[in-house]
């Protein structure tokens, strides 16, 4: 089941596509869920699952991008792959891609480029096809070292990095398609600062580092008690958000696990807030808003959770979705929210964070 994804970000969780547990808490005291007076309305629901055949491979999951400017919707199925209109609601194009014979993989990995000009797909033999998102044209193409499991942008769309299935990355300029250079074994990227040229990246025990896109120099960042599963940085870049699930401390296994949210300042290293969240599963999806002062958050069992990150504050908690949000956009105060086989709800996004 894929994870989640980030307008600041090079990556959408790599360890979305393994199966990792995670979840989030209130630092000194636990935020209870708190329900608005008012739950919100979508402006507009759209559901495009009749528009898949059933899949003969029962391991076959499925896919969701939106793109940054909200007009387009991609939906994969196992090898099928759609282009929706989100504004008549209508698809645009289908693809019925080869069989990845032999491999491990369940789908195609696929993402919209930041500026929403071109629509990557990960190909067989570890090709990244980069095509028109309303024609399906082939634009560009570029040939990685293997398999492709994952792929993100760099927030300027300038770059591109690719994880292969046996872990290695790669980052690649998207003005030349060449490849720039090659990331270590324990380097896992995650996200682009804001001005694009530095790659964060965190091992399996929490230390977190930041790569020069450029000149592949690596410099520590910020060390985790442990490792998240999400990692979200802010559009100005002061402010990273993390994820993880934990389970409450000296209880048994059939309670609950909490997820927990931290937002870091990252030019002091601090903690300036943390939330938590009972029985929502993990987090699946993190994205900042209003500058950085407000984080969105969708979870796997289909809520959507809005924070006031300055004043600690719960701004919203409703449930949006029966299944797990795969993607959230907001644009000109639309927020998008996806889930499940092409479902995709339209919010008003000022009423969400004003209730």
């Amino acid at each position: 089941m894929p994870f989640a994804r980030m307008p600041l970000t090079i990556l959408k969780s790599p360890w979305m596509l393994a199966p990792v547990v995670v979840g989030l808490m209130f630092v000194g005291q636990a935020q209870h869920k708190t329900l608005p007076v008012k739950v919100p309305v979508p402006i507009k629901t759209l559901h495009f699952s009749s528009q898949f055949r059933p899949s003969q491979d029962n391991r076959a999951t499925y896919h969701v991008d939106i793109s940054a400017d909200g007009g387009t919707m991609a939906v994969g199925f196992g090898n099928q792959f759609l282009s929706v209109d989100l504004d008549a609601g209508k698809p645009l194009f289908r693809q019925e891609l080869p069989t990845l014979k032999g491999s491990d993989l369940e789908f195609y990995w696929f993402a919209f480029s930041p500026d929403s000009r071109r629509l990557a797909l990960a190909a067989k033999g570890g090709k990244v096809l980069f095509l028109a998102p309303r024609t399906g044209k082939t634009l560009q193409s570029l040939q990685t070292s293997g398999e492709l499991v994952h792929f993100w942008f760099s927030p300027d769309s300038r770059f591109l990095c690719t994880m292969g299935a046996l872990g290695e990355a790669e980052i690649w300029d998207l003005h030349t398609f060449k490849k720039l250079r090659t990331l270590q074994e324990d380097q896992v990227p995650w996200t682009l600062t804001a001005n694009s040229q530095q790659v964060l990246t965190a091992d399996l025990k929490g230390h977190l580092r930041l790569v020069s896109v450029t000149t592949g120099k690596s410099s520590p960042f910020l060390n985790l008690t442990d490792p998240a599963i999400l990692y979200q940085v802010s559009p100005d870049g002061k402010k990273l958000a993390t994820a993880d699930v934990k389970m409450p401390q000296g209880t048994l296994m059939k309670v609950a696990p909490m997820s927990f949210v931290s937002v870091w300042d990252t030019r002091t290293q601090k903690r300036l807030a943390q939330f938590a969240l009972t029985g929502e599963g993990r987090i699946s999806r993190l994205m900042f808003a209003d500058g950085g002062k407000t984080l969105v958050a969708g979870t796997q069992r289909g809520s959507i959770v809005v924070w006031n990150v300055l004043k600690k504050k719960t701004l919203q908690h409703f449930q949006a979705h029966q299944g797990e949000i795969i993607d959230l956009e907001l644009h000109q105060d639309r927020l998008y929210s996806a889930a499940g086989l092409g479902e995709v709800k339209i919010w008003d996004f000022s009423q969400i964070r004003s209730p």
